[in-house]
């Protein structure tokens, strides 16, 4: 059906988002609404249409020109989605034998042989589809993917990193490069894609929500493990995020509050404006009715940043700062609160 709303453009599968655009605007002023309406609606309805999904989730492939070819292709996309991996890998694998000049076998091969757990023909194959376009940001990250199945990290980085230099930005695919930055000790690589890929999400939905809370989830890890600080800059992001989708707070109180328990965790000592900023977000939820479990982690964070404070408050002696400690932690044992 995409392949219908190029064709309504006069474009090529595939083409980028700035070509559908101005072939948008080329053609509604050759066919005016009155002059002739209908082809208007169609022009209108490709440009909606390719605008609400501008090729983020996949390459586009011409269909196949052979009618059994299309058939297969057809069965194939059945198999996928009713879950056999197995027969979705063997259609696929008899589909790219009888056509082999039809790329979009090699594509759906690659993710078939994976979930039938042959990553290493999922690898061989991978290989083959970038030698057919080494500039396809998609087969890129096929290739990333697989090598990565197979434990292949170096070559799996290396992979990650071209099809994000070819401008491959999904949100799966941005979770999954900085999880290997991570594993490859790349860590102020993961944090700047990480923090790109906040800054660029213009829309807030309910499947993004989960991902986004990931993403500052990987932001605090990568940040512990790194050379450098950014702990200031995550934390203001997400203040920042949290600002402008209030309703986080009551849909996802859990996943946050176990994100600031995470930074509490992996961070000896904050600085001042670190402070402030945890500050800033355990008191967000002030006024978001929380459940009971989530107010007591709320308490816990407000205990430990006061308690940071007071042990980096050189006035205060050791003797002191241990007895905060007793009375303000809660879970403390009787007889040494009683000493």
């Amino acid at each position: 059906m995409k392949d219908q709303y190029y064709r309504e453009l006069e474009l090529e599968p595939g083409a980028s988002p700035k070509d559908i655009k101005r072939a948008y605007f080329k053609l509604v002023r050759k066919f005016t609404p009155e002059k002739d309406p209908e082809k208007f609606r169609r022009i209108r309805e490709a440009y909606e249409k390719l605008q609400e999904n501008p090729e983020e989730t996949g390459p586009s492939f011409p269909e196949p020109a052979e009618p059994f070819a299309k058939r297969m292709l057809a069965k194939i996309f059945q198999y996928q989605k009713s879950g056999d991996e197995i027969l979705y890998r063997d259609a696929c694998e008899e589909a790219y034998r009888l056509f082999p000049n039809e790329t979009v076998f090699l594509y759906q091969m690659v993710q078939a042989q994976r979930k039938a757990g042959n990553t290493g023909k999922a690898v061989k194959s991978a290989e083959l589809l970038v030698k057919k376009d080494p500039e396809n940001k998609w087969f890129w990250r096929e290739l990333a993917v697989s090598y990565s199945e197979r434990g292949f990290t170096r070559k799996a980085y290396d992979a990650f990193d071209r099809a994000y230099n070819l401008g491959c930005r999904d949100t799966d695919f941005i979770l999954m490069y900085s999880m290997l930055c991570n594993d490859y000790g790349q860590y102020e690589t993961g944090i700047r894609i990480l923090l790109e890929m906040i800054d660029g999400c213009q829309k807030v939905t309910g499947e993004n929500q989960q991902e986004i809370l990931e993403a500052f989830v990987g932001l605090v890890t990568l940040n512990s493990r790194g050379k450098g600080n950014y702990l200031a800059e995550i934390l203001d992001k997400m203040a920042g995020f949290l600002r402008q989708h209030p309703a986080m707070l009551k849909d996802f109180p859990r996943e946050i509050a176990t994100c600031l328990m995470m930074v509490l965790h992996l961070t000896d000592s904050f600085r001042a404006e670190e402070k402030e900023k945890l500050n800033e977000l355990v008191s967000m939820f002030s006024n978001a009715k929380v459940p009971s479990d989530v107010k007591e982690v709320l308490d816990y964070c407000r205990v430990e940043i006061l308690l940071q404070q007071i042990k980096k408050d050189e006035r205060i002696s050791h003797t002191l700062q241990v007895g905060a400690e007793v009375f303000l932690t809660p879970n403390k044992d009787a007889k040494l609160r009683k000493y």
